[in-house]
């Protein structure tokens, strides 16, 4: 029930940083109410990359709760918990924000110095998909090296050794 509850959380959290990150763009919808193909393409490969991360956090961060809920030393585990969701998900937070300038970094190097907001005013879908995809892949072959990273956060259990 807590790792759902805290899924859904980070989706919305994740809806309102993609509005933050999105808004300099200032994109309105056309007359038929309806986003041009490229803006939907980068926000969609935005969304995408969060979540990927975003799963790799969730599967430790269920692993977490288990080790928190059953070790009898921590008598009330609601802080230990909330304090590995933070962790989990503000450092997920961080990761997607340092591959986002990475990607754009590459894609800097592949495109030249273009404006993304020209270039959704102008539709082109074709160099979003490219960027989105850059931006994916990324996420995609660095998601071992995150989740490496987060498991140096993972609560140890200690089990005592008897001779």
């Amino acid at each position: 029930m807590i790792t759902a509850l805290t899924g859904i959380t980070a989706i919305a959290v994740a809806v309102l940083l993609l509005q933050l990150l999105t808004r300099k763009l200032k994109v309105a919808p056309d007359e038929d109410n309806r986003y041009n193909r490229s803006y939907s393409i980068w926000v969609c490969s935005l969304l995408l990359s969060l979540v990927l991360l975003f799963n790799t956090a969730v599967k430790l961060l269920s692993n977490a709760f288990e080790v928190i809920l059953a070790d009898k030393s921590i008598k009330e585990p609601l802080f230990p918990i909330v304090e590995k969701i933070s962790v989990f998900i503000g450092f997920s937070f961080l990761w997607f924000v340092a591959l986002l300038v990475i990607a754009n970094l590459l894609s800097r190097m592949v495109f030249g110095k273009r404006n993304d907001r020209i270039e959704i005013e102008r539709d082109n879908y074709i160099y979003f998909i490219i960027k989105g995809m850059l931006l994916f892949l990324l996420v995609f072959t660095m998601t071992s090296v995150f989740e490496n990273f987060l498991r140096l956060f993972m609560p140890v259990m200690e089990t005592p050794f008897y001779h």
